[in-house]
């Protein structure tokens, strides 16, 4: 037990320390090269916290395990919209209503839509599967030229209290993220044994540690960014890592081989994200930043999630 609690403290640890120099590396990236930190957090940030989802759907393909895979990208997608965006609301307002936030929120919806019409007309196999996920890493690629095409149009950051060598940005950068994931590793591994020797069952480990110690890294980020008053920096992880989850991590393990599955396995987590998707452009379109109420509302969403899957007996 002191094991596991010593492995629990070192991956805390690591996420504590990974969040606190992860934005600071962002935002002197965006400074030096004069690109808005939000860009940043959407490329680099988002895609090295969702590095484990891709490694993770690519290994249970190919152990012929597509169900982990789906099941990987869904619930991660669904604990960063509801989880992730719900706990950093509580602690401050998230503006959702700027130019980049719609352009994400209209193609994550899209790709959302792309994806349930996939699943229903069982298109992920054989050729017809390696060419969906070419689709989709092609969407992708498509994305990043666009918005990065675009940033010129966006203003560039003005923090002179943030300014510091590129160097020494780009180590916090990189630093902070290999923090955050190692640390979210660790903390899921101690928490996962002391949970087996407390006597919990599996299901409620899945349902509880698991969950939520692999959103630990966009948690960590997000709380680090709205700690820095940097919420575009927030929300554009948590936008950046759900659409690279469904189009590198979905495309990546298409790739390594068949991700055909029973549409019914996946039509609940599907309906959550589309319905989740939606509420957040509509928000968009108001002007309505996330407050705590919505916040709370976020997290009843996902805990209702939970429940409804393990009735269900699909977790």
């Amino acid at each position: 037990m002191l094991t596991s609690l010593f492995i629990i403290f070192c991956g805390l640890a690591l996420l504590l320390g990974g969040g606190a120099i992860l934005i600071p590396g962002t935002i002197g990236l965006a400074e030096r090269f004069n690109i808005p930190a939000r860009i940043i957090a959407f490329v680099i940030i988002a895609g090295g916290t969702s590095a484990p989802e891709l490694l993770v759907s690519v290994n249970a393909v190919l152990q012929n395990s597509p169900a982990i895979a789906w099941g990987n990208v869904l619930g991660s997608n669904l604990a960063n919209s509801l989880l992730v965006l719900g706990m950093g609301a509580l602690a401050a307002p998230i503006i959702t209503s700027d130019n980049l936030t719609r352009w994400d929120l209209k193609f994550l919806l899209l790709v959302t839509i792309f994806i349930f019409v996939v699943l229903f007309f069982g298109l992920y196999a054989g050729a017809i599967g390696i060419g969906i996920s070419l689709i989709l890493i092609s969407f992708y690629i498509g994305y990043l030229m666009h918005i990065l095409k675009g940033q010129k149009t966006e203003p560039a950051l003005d923090d002179a209290g943030e300014k510091r060598s590129w160097k020494i940005a780009l180590f916090y950068t990189i630093g902070g993220i290999l923090a955050l994931v190692f640390g979210a590793d660790l903390f899921v591994e101690g928490g996962i044994e002391l949970a087996r020797l407390s006597g919990w069952s599996e299901a409620f480990i899945g349902l509880t540690i698991i969950a939520i110690g692999t959103s630990l890294p966009e948690i960590m980020s997000v709380g680090a960014s709205i700690l820095h008053k940097r919420n575009d920096i927030a929300l554009g992880n948590v936008m950046g890592s759900n659409l690279f989850n469904l189009l590198i991590a979905l495309g990546g393990a298409g790739l390594a081989g068949s991700l055909v599955i029973d549409f019914q396995m996946v039509l609940l987590p599907v309906i959550f994200l589309l319905a989740i998707s939606l509420i957040l452009l509509v928000f968009s379109y108001r002007d309505k930043p996330l407050t705590a109420r919505w916040g709370f509302v976020f997290i009843g969403f996902y805990l209702c999630f939970l429940s409804l899957e393990s009735l269900l007996g699909t977790v």
